[in-house]
């Protein structure tokens, strides 16, 4: 249970992180809305300065939707869902309704810049391949969310594998079109000339519907781009607080972050993610965004490595022999194959981003990874420690752990 608890602290620590860099993502967004409608002041928002004060500002405001209870938080995701179809719509009715030929003229004469497409752009690499597979991780994790809320759902044995079912169909579907809409209308040549002449903006959703549509169309879909890139907060604070929340109950964690308010919110754990994702918002702000996104992605392969291992060592460890729900999991050809080609694929992929360029070793992801190792083992140690005292075993729990 000790490896158990140090795995699922490194993904806690990932979902800190992805917090940090969405908070800070948020607002370039917010700037681009506010300068279509006409608003000054677009470049502070690019600042350090801007990124860290409308950033926490963006962490704090969702704290507080949390702190008002779960229901309010589902009202919440019901009515971003409704603005992400709305802003998908959008998109793929002036993507795929509009030429290419048109959108390469209208930023041709926005920048003064000639585009046209040529072979200078050289082959892709396969490190450079596998890095960007890493890094989509990192937009995918945000489905693990779900699971978290289980303890708070109704009738969670039916109503959560359904939810995370269509959650995940949705977002297959929505994410497939938005991008498939994206890249007929602006070609990826013309995407990289416009990150040559430091103008990616244009190549971005709201900057696309900025040059093809209305000045109203086109600052109403920034700010919902805006708003749905601040929403990603929420979910990840959840998911971070109910891994808190369940910590403490088991008494891994203090107990006074198992504390809840009358509305059944556990403030306490709420507001440890709150400040440790400040924290990576200002990393993020000052050292660079991708350190965030990394560390992140890291986490959940190392989630998928050690969940591999495990399925492995319940399958052929004799000690899970005579437990029910062991053999249970553990059971079937499939998963042998499976849990090898999870092992080769984390490991590839994680090696394909564990450093980034030009960052100080302090900064670099691997070395976050290890502080959070030596935090998580340290935590362990001392529970181990406290439970020796209170007569508690471990081993107990995990012989009765039960499969839902």
């Amino acid at each position: 249970m000790g490896l158990g608890f140090v795995v699922n602290f490194i993904w806690w620590i990932g979902i800190t992180a992805s917090m940090g860099f969405l908070a800070f993502a948020f607002v370039p967004f917010l700037g681009q809305a506010l300068a279509q409608a006409g608003m000054a002041g677009g470049a502070f928002f690019l600042s350090p300065a801007g990124h860290i004060i409308f950033g926490t500002l963006a962490i704090w405001i969702i704290y507080l939707l949390h702190f008002s209870g779960v229901g309010n938080y589902g009202t919440f995701v019901k009515v971003m869902l409704g603005f992400v179809l709305l802003a998908a719509l959008i998109t793929v009715v002036y993507g795929f309704g509009t030429s290419p030929g048109y959108y390469v003229n209208a930023v041709s004469n926005l920048t003064g810049k000639q585009f046209g497409f040529h072979n200078q752009f050289g082959s892709p690499s396969f490190s450079s391949f596998l890095a960007l597979c890493t890094v989509f991780l990192f937009s995918y994790g945000g489905l693990s969310a779900a699971p978290t809320l289980a303890g708070e759902a109704k009738d969670a044995e039916t109503t959560m594998p359904r939810g995370i079912l269509y959650a995940w169909i949705i977002s297959v579907v929505v994410y497939t079109l938005v991008t498939w809409a994206t890249f007929h209308v602006a070609p990826w040549w013309a995407s990289i000339e416009l990150i040559k002449y430091k103008q990616s903006g244009l190549a971005t959703v709201p900057g696309i519907i900025g040059v093809l549509a209305p000045r109203w169309i086109a600052v109403t879909v920034s700010l919902i781009v805006a708003l749905l890139s601040g929403k990603c907060l929420a979910p990840e604070m959840m998911s971070s607080s109910r891994f808190i929340f369940a910590w403490a109950q088991d008494r891994v964690f203090p107990a006074v972050f198992a504390r809840t308010t009358a509305g059944k919110s556990p403030y306490m754990a709420l507001l440890l993610t709150a400040v440790l994702s400040n924290l990576f918002l200002v990393e993020s702000a000052l050292k660079g965004w991708q350190i965030g996104v990394v560390v992140r992605s890291i986490s959940v392969l190392i989630v998928l490595l050690f969940t591999a291992v495990g399925l492995l060592n319940l399958k052929y460890n004799r000690r899970f022999a005579g437990i029910g729900w062991a053999k249970s999991v553990g059971g079937g050809s499939g998963i042998l194959v499976a849990a090898l080609c999870a092992i080769v694929i984390a490991l590839v992929l994680m090696a394909a981003v564990i450093r980034v360029p030009k960052t100080a070793l302090v900064f670099q992801p691997f070395f976050q990874l290890i502080i959070g190792l030596i935090i998580g083992m340290g935590i362990w140690a001392w529970t181990k420690a406290k439970a020796a005292g209170a007569n508690v075993d471990f081993r107990d729990i995990e012989a009765t752990l039960p499969v839902d």
